[in-house]
């Protein structure tokens, strides 16, 4: 009998032993794992440029947005830290999608538009989810993009600080049982390591040995804030406490991102258990680091990665025309499909962005 199976044929559920994995006797030894020193030469050129791209393209997603606000076409632009696109762009480029519901499932805090691509999610759904458009699925002026296609694996929905660690761990405990070579993976605040349901979630996740990622994404650039949440220097002395994988990486650096998160998820899906990344944000440039780098190795010109940025713009830009010169929904559309009966329509909505009058 394996160590999985238990000592009875049957759990309470009248599932067999062996199909619900724990942990218990068999657990391996969970040293910490650290990212390649080398990980720039383990990402080919062309992945290097499609990385530079899409943080690209969050930037300039991201600027349409602040000019949105700027005139109070929406509410508010998603208030976000500057310089955390490539947390986003760099876990999404190491994972495994498919549109047909058999790829990873990535569920991400940071709503960066390139990421957000690589998962299924145009940029003309992005501004129309944004804008309210009639093709947006909510149909409502918002303030930020809550999205959910698990056809793509893309989890991104409204729900409580820390409790998508529960959510996936749930449904990675299923790709095991299954048998299926897939993970998941939650990216989740240095704030959300505070909660009752992070710690829950990564209990059971981490006792049923489920594929599962949880990337902690910590903000250093405001050193008294992030001592609220830990007095630890790095959320990798959590992951020993839990019996985790794990290794900590530089968020401007988005080789070490893509390749640590990859390793993390590789031995996830072989088996080994949840394992966690931590992202150390210190407010330095993804994008610029990139740049120099790139060109210091001749991966590319001066001239080449700028024609990427403007193709970047003009990609949001036209998306963002294209969704404005579509019909949008003003205050009397958004009820419908949103309440079962007719007689809740005297609920307040926002007649505009820019006002407060209830209508």
């Amino acid at each position: 009998m394996t160590p999985d199976a238990g000592d009875a044929p049957e759990s309470s559920s009248g599932l067999p032993r062996s199909a619900i994995p724990f942990a218990g006797t068999g657990r391996d030894s969970r040293e910490p794992v650290h990212a390649d020193d080398t990980a720039d030469s383990i990402l080919g050129n062309a992945e290097l440029r499609d990385l530079f791209s899409a943080v690209a393209v969050s930037r300039a997603a991201a600027s349409r947005l602040v000019a949105l606000e700027d005139a109070g076409l929406v509410r508010g632009a998603p208030n976000r830290p500057a310089f955390r696109e490539g947390g986003a762009v760099g876990v999404a480029h190491a994972l495994r999608p498919a549109s047909d519901g058999t790829g990873d499932i990535f569920a991400p805090t940071f709503r960066a538009a390139g990421a957000l691509e690589r998962y299924g999610l145009s940029l003309d759904g992005f501004f129309e989810e944004h804008l309210a458009g009639r093709a947006g699925p909510f149909r409502e002026v918002g303030t930020e993009l809550h999205h959910v296609d698990l056809q793509a694996g893309l989890l991104a929905p409204v729900v409580p600080l820390g409790l998508l660690v529960e959510v996936v761990g749930g449904m990675c405990l299923g790709f095991r049982m299954r048998g299926e070579a897939r993970v998941g993976v939650v990216c989740d605040s240095d704030g959300a390591t505070s909660t009752g349901a992070w710690h829950e979630g990564l209990v059971f996740a981490a006792a049923r040995r489920c594929p599962m990622v949880l990337v902690v994404e910590a903000g250093r650039e405001d050193e008294a804030a992030a001592r609220r949440h830990s007095r630890l220097e790095s959320f990798t002395e959590k992951a020993r406490g839990y019996g985790l994988g794990s290794a900590s990486v530089d968020g401007a650096d988005l080789s070490e991102i893509v390749v640590a998160v990859r390793h993390a998820a590789e031995r996830a899906r072989r088996g080994d258990g949840v394992q966690l990344v931590e992202i150390r944000y210190t407010g330095v440039d993804p994008l610029e680091r990139l740049r120099t780098r790139m060109v210091a190795d001749e991966v590319a010109s001066e001239d080449e990665l700028a024609t990427l940025e403007a193709r970047a713009a003009s990609r949001c830009a036209a998306a963002l025309e294209r969704v404005r010169n579509a019909s949008l929904s003003g205050a009397h559309d958004t009820l419908p499909g949103v309440y079962a009966e007719s007689e809740r329509t005297d609920r307040r909505i926002w007649a505009d962005p820019g006002s407060t009058q209830a209508v």
